[in-house]
């Protein structure tokens, strides 16, 4: 764990913090937490990258466009239809 979070640190200057976890049996895991203001940084490097379900879990939003169809994640996915008249 300590050399991911020298990893971190070292090519993206991203302080981290070793957060120690219980699972349901009892044994004890280590997770990593990158504080808020560094997330804020690393945030428009990694957005691209994270699937828009993903989004909230760094307090990020997709911009959604609600249709008859559904939701769009893209204004750039928008296509033109033309109605005609008959």
């Amino acid at each position: 764990m300590n050399i991911l979070q020298e990893a971190l640190k070292q090519n993206f200057n991203l302080d981290t913090n070793i957060h120690h976890k219980k699972s349901k049996t009892g044994s004890i895991y280590e997770r990593i937490y990158i504080p808020k203001a560094g997330l804020e940084e690393l945030k428009p490097n990694i957005v691209p990258h994270i699937h828009d379900s993903m989004l909230y879990k760094i307090n990020a939003e997709a911009d959604f466009k609600q249709n008859t169809e559904g939701f769009e994640s893209n204004k750039e996915s928008e296509t033109e239809i033309d109605i005609i008249d008959t």
